[in-house]
């Protein structure tokens, strides 16, 4: 973490609020969103679940992208800034929960 600039990571921080907001307000029942730092096996995990409403396409990439135009881009930035720094971008997704982690080594 240490060479990454801290507006950088506020920027990925923000990219991963805004879409899970913009989920959990789509959700009738379950609006939590969990967000958690993780040290584990001499990485630090930041992970972040929300429930969905069961509608997240995914792109050829298997990014997860909109059919609604200028939707998507926060995905695509999230990608940016891991690849940038080398990180590790792992996305869980079922029937109603949804988890992004980005593992820095």
């Amino acid at each position: 973490l240490h060479n990454i600039k801290p507006s950088e990571i506020a920027i990925l921080l923000s990219n991963c609020f805004e879409n899970a907001i913009k989920a959990v307000l789509k959700e009738n029942t379950k609006k939590e969103i969990e967000f958690k730092f993780i040290n584990k096996n001499d990485h630090v995990v930041m992970q972040m679940k929300n429930h969905h409403n069961g509608s997240i396409l995914l792109d050829n990439n298997n990014l997860p992208t909109s059919n609604v135009k200028d939707h998507g881009i926060g995905s695509k930035s999230i990608k940016a800034f891991t690849d940038k720094y080398k990180l590790t971008l792992d996305y869980e997704i079922t029937d109603c929960l949804f988890v992004i982690s980005v593992i820095f080594s």
